[in-house]
């Protein structure tokens, strides 16, 4: 007994997410989406990062998104060469005096203010709502 199986309208449907993808329609749309993640994830991090001087605020930046086989990356970064110091804590020389602050050093150890981490899980909160046109546009294409 041979069983046929009429696939005409999958193969149609098939046909026409793969032209959406080889078109680059989905890649153009998830990259215009992460750049507002990007534009998102700058805001949060500025905001959360602490003010002495302002120099540790603007020295954010974010790079263009990324695709590789395992998915997108973006990368936000700070080069201030004390942003670590800021993030994770430090130690210092108590009795010190700071021409910049213009004051001694009272503590040993400076506790980090975590401004990078409580950016992070801010913006990650975030990001489901601001790519969601893109996962709408997605199921559209596949008829969900």
């Amino acid at each position: 007994m041979k069983l046929e199986v009429d696939d005409k309208d999958f193969q149609a449907w098939a046909s026409a997410v793969e032209a959406k993808i080889a078109s680059n329609e989905v890649k153009s749309a998830v990259e215009r989406q992460l750049g507002k993640v990007g534009n998102a994830g700058l805001a949060i991090f500025k905001t959360n990062t602490q003010v002495v001087s302002g120099r540790l605020r603007r020295s954010w930046q974010v790079k263009k998104p990324i695709y590789s086989g395992s998915g997108w990356n973006m990368t936000f970064e700070n080069n201030a060469k004390y942003a670590r110091f800021v993030e994770y804590g430090h130690r210092q020389q108590p009795g010190r005096y700071v021409p910049a602050i213009g004051k001694r050093l009272k503590n040993a150890w400076v506790e980090g203010t975590f401004y990078n981490r409580k950016s992070a899980e801010q913006l990650q909160e975030k990001i489901g709502g601001i790519m969601k046109p893109v996962s709408e546009a997605f199921n559209d294409i596949l008829g969900k």
